[in-house]
């Protein structure tokens, strides 16, 4: 491995995983990426200990700000790759970008959240000129989709844009063995993410009673209290299948014995989960929000669905199970969308042509 590969700053948050963004920085640590470059990793997100508070997540930042500049001191990192998401989060990593303009570092924000475009629409004017100032202190910009940056782009024009997708390891989800649903059985659902409700979870459980002919798998932990207690009701229907949290490294079980993935989620980034359910050959229904439109772009027999709306979760899913020849095609259909374009493959290309637009020698 070359001496003299150049240094970034990858700045985000950390374990424990929380969500898909922790999930793209432990990929991007780990990929070929980390062979071109030397990553430094600092983490947005300190101890629960110390930020439970707003003030305690205000001393972090002061202790993370002047970790980063002591280490841009001794370091000169050739570029800081920041990820960001909206909300509070966003103006939480805003000095970092003063820090980095302060010391004539650049800049590459990656903004992972498809709720951005609202996020900016609904400021003040005057928030809406501070997040603009915020975007002219990065040097480029990092979206999850192309639709992003046509969304997005007003709000720094003069920047240049990249997309960088949210990617997976498709051999792990590989199914080779699957087949279509065959006559008398049940047709499986599996849903995997935390069970909340803008996961879209209680429009999903009316549609699966005890004596149908389907089942719905659930992987991952109830969040809400309201949610727990719909789980709690239907705890003794063996239609919904209750896994709990399972590792990421398991999760090749129940993809592999579904028939269909079932995410009607309220809002949505680029989620990792539909990625690895489509590289595990898995047919959709979802709705159109965040990436997940140009995700599943031109695969016919995959379903989007208005969000919130319980009656359409039932159509669609009595829709794919009517012809599962068809459903077990457009499995096909999503696993080689995934290999093509949402594996650490394609998070290098991506990800290192960026950093070279950017000027890192890699």
């Amino acid at each position: 491995m070359p001496p003299d590969r150049p240094v970034l700053f990858l700045v985000g948050p950390f374990p424990p995983p929380l969500g898909g963004m922790e999930r793209v920085i432990g990929d991007l640590f780990t990929s070929p990426v980390a062979k071109a470059v030397r990553f430094h990793k600092f983490s947005t997100h300190g101890p629960p200990s110390i930020t439970w508070s707003k003030v305690g997540k205000q001393l972090y930042l002061r202790q993370l700000l002047g970790k980063l500049e002591r280490a841009i001191a001794s370091e000169r990192p050739a570029l800081l790759h920041l990820h960001a998401a909206w909300g509070a989060a966003f103006w939480r990593t805003e000095p970092i970008t003063y820090l980095a303009a302060r010391h004539q570092v650049p800049v590459l924000l990656h903004l992972q959240s498809g709720r951005m475009h609202e996020f900016f629409g609904n400021q003040s004017p005057e928030g809406q000129e501070r997040a603009r100032r915020y975007l002219d202190h990065c040097t480029g910009i990092a979206v999850l989709s192309p639709g992003w940056v046509t969304t997005l782009r007003n709000w720094a024009p003069a920047k240049p844009w990249f997309v960088i997708p949210n990617c997976v390891n498709v051999e792990t989800f590989a199914c080779p063995e699957r087949v279509a649903k065959r006559p008398g059985e049940k047709f499986r659902w599996v849903f995997a993410g935390r069970l909340e409700t803008a996961k879209g979870i209680l429009e999903m459980l009316p549609h699966f009673p005890a004596d149908g002919g389907r089942e719905l798998h659930l992987c991952g932990r109830a969040t809400e209290p309201a949610i727990r207690a719909a789980l709690e009701e239907v705890r003794g229907n063996p239609a919904v299948i209750q896994h709990g949290e399972v590792a990421l490294e398991a999760m090749r079980g129940p993809y592999c014995q579904a028939h269909g993935f079932l995410f009607p989620t309220y809002y949505e980034g680029l989620p990792l989960a539909m990625v690895e359910a489509m590289a595990a050959g898995l047919v959709v229904v979802s709705t159109p929000v965040g990436a997940i439109p140009e995700v599943l772009e031109g695969i016919p027999g995959n379903r989007l669905i208005p969000p919130r709306e319980a009656v359409a979760v039932g159509e669609a899913i009595a829709a794919v199970e009517a012809d599962p020849q068809a459903a077990l095609h457009t499995g096909e259909a999503n696993r080689q969308r995934a290999v093509e374009q949402y594996s650490i493959a394609a998070l290098t290309e991506a990800t290192l042509a960026a950093y070279r637009s950017l000027g890192v020698p890699c």
